[in-house]
């Protein structure tokens, strides 16, 4: 089943409908998206020195909801990745 996570500034009509909708601002994105990369790096056994470390949870998001969100990407992922 899907799950659909909306990360946005402003209330759409896509984010209303969203199983889980989470108000970034424009300007955090980038610090989101880092944080969900270094996250799942850090699960696919590849990470870059200190990537998975302290800075993996900086940002607009708690460390737990980041983590949560790497965690429903990562258990997503397809048969084609591969780990």
């Amino acid at each position: 089943m899907s799950h659909q996570v909306q990360l946005e500034g402003r209330m759409s009509l896509t984010g209303s409908k969203a199983d889980q909708r989470i108000r970034v601002a424009p300007d955090e994105y980038a610090a989101v998206l880092h944080g969900l990369y270094w996250l799942l790096e850090a699960l696919a056994g590849a990470a870059v020195e200190g990537a998975a470390g302290s800075r993996a949870i900086e940002g607009p998001l708690d460390a737990q909801r980041l983590r949560q969100l790497a965690g429903r990407l990562w258990d997503a992922r397809g048969a084609r990745c591969l780990r």
